[in-house]
């Protein structure tokens, strides 16, 4: 097994209980961190916090893949894939946050940072 596998694999086993955790728990998490908080922004809070849970292990691959391509010697293959992201997030961003508020930024970030991911071990 390849040590690209191997440390792919760890990020997955250890992000997803993590965020597990972190999406179970959000709000007690941001009760305990803004207690001056109203529950209205709790529960805004919150929303938010899950939306970015989602993105969670689509970060940490995209930090591992771009260091395997710059391995490689190349950098326009992660820098490509970062311009998409950004597209897409923007456009994401623009339909989301009409209708899901600011929870919907943080969605638009992990559905980017998942194409981005995707694209990236597809690439590879």
């Amino acid at each position: 097994m390849s040590l690209l596998t191997r440390a792919l694999r760890l990020l997955i086993y250890t992000m997803l209980p993590i965020g597990g955790l972190l999406a179970i728990l959000r709000v007690p998490i941001v009760e305990v961190l803004f207690p001056a908080f109203d529950p209205k922004a709790v529960e805004q809070t919150a929303s938010t916090l899950l939306f970015f849970v989602v993105g969670l292990a689509a970060h940490a691959l995209i930090a591992i893949l771009a260091r395997a391509f710059y391995a490689r010697q190349d950098t326009r293959t992660p820098v490509a894939a970062a311009i998409l992201a950004v597209v897409i997030n923007s456009s994401l961003a623009f339909a989301f946050v009409g209708p899901l508020g600011l929870p919907g930024l943080a969605l638009a970030i992990a559905v980017a940072a998942w194409v981005e991911a995707i694209v990236l071990v597809w690439l590879l």
